[in-house]
């Protein structure tokens, strides 16, 4: 988590020992891919947020120009702010 204003919503819950709980969604996936015109992110659930999810990819790909987002956002249940 990169940012104070995204968050995993209360919805993403997992199971542990029989009880649900709150997940932090650890194992959240995109793809990233260097290109000539910058980086293209292709983001799957994002539930830790498109914005945490660019500057991840903008961190271990040492790649400061971003060309492209595509994919899943999840935008609904976050706040203004997130939007």
């Amino acid at each position: 988590m990169k940012t104070d204003f995204e968050s995993v919503s209360d919805i993403c819950q997992r199971k542990r020992n029989n009880r649900y709980e709150n997940s932090p969604v650890e194992d959240d996936q995109a793809i990233f891919i260097i290109t000539d015109k910058g980086l293209i992110d292709i983001l799957g659930c994002a539930h830790r947020g498109m914005i945490n999810t660019v500057l991840h990819a903008r961190e271990i790909t040492r790649v400061d120009d971003v060309y492209m987002v595509i994919g899943g956002s999840h935008l609904i249940n976050t706040s203004d702010r997130q939007q």
